[in-house]
């Protein structure tokens, strides 16, 4: 709320942001969203070096080329939620993102009493995310990365199902994927031993 962004929030410009924070040629790892602002970086010839994603597709809502996605009227309705109620809203969504995931009670009992740990978000920067996940089309720019990329995919994610990170990897030049059965949306909390050899195997082999 301090510093809100003077420009348009779109894929780009988180890029350019985060970017211009990083070391040059620093490895990235992005979990869903944050995980196309990395490809998105990559894509714009800024200097990253191997990116890892978590969880993350290059189009997140489903077309005729794209089944492997959540329907538009989903996200519609998540959006609607959200400004109806977004802490409620905000809290379902916990849910669903490691919903199916072994030891998900665990790792949600702890989320939930972290989510509003340091405050409250601002809800424009909650809709201008969806926005982002409504339009953003990350696919054309995957032939064109010259990076390694790593994604690491739960197993029983219901936001990004395993086949898109299937379909995203077979579009990578130097792709790789690592899924972990049992984990959801969020491997990273869920299974963070099973993620962190994932992590370590992507940035060193």
């Amino acid at each position: 709320r301090s510093a809100p962004l003077d420009e348009p929030y779109t894929l780009t410009v988180l890029a350019r942001r985060i970017a211009a924070q990083v070391p040059a040629h620093s490895h990235w790892c992005g979990w869903s969203l944050g995980g196309m602002v990395a490809l998105q970086t990559a894509h714009l010839g800024l200097p990253v070096g191997r990116i890892v994603t978590i969880g993350t597709t290059p189009r997140f809502i489903q077309d005729e080329e794209w089944p492997t996605a959540i329907p538009r009227a989903r996200l519609e309705q998540l959006a609607e939620d959200l400004r109806y109620d977004y802490r409620a809203t905000l809290q379902r969504f916990l849910i669903l993102q490691l919903r199916g995931a072994d030891q998900s009670r665990e790792t949600l009992r702890h989320l939930r009493a972290r989510l509003f740990a340091h405050g409250d978000p601002d809800p424009e920067a909650l809709a201008g995310g969806l926005v982002i996940l409504r339009n953003a089309d990350l696919r054309p720019a995957l032939a064109t990365l010259a990076q390694p990329v790593t994604l690491i995919q739960g197993g029983r994610d219901p936001l990004v199902p395993p086949a898109a990170a299937e379909a995203t990897c077979a579009r990578l030049p130097q792709g790789q994927l690592r899924i972990i059965p049992t984990a959801s949306h969020a491997p990273h909390l869920s299974h963070l031993p099973l993620f962190i050899d994932a992590l370590e195997r992507a940035l060193h082999e």
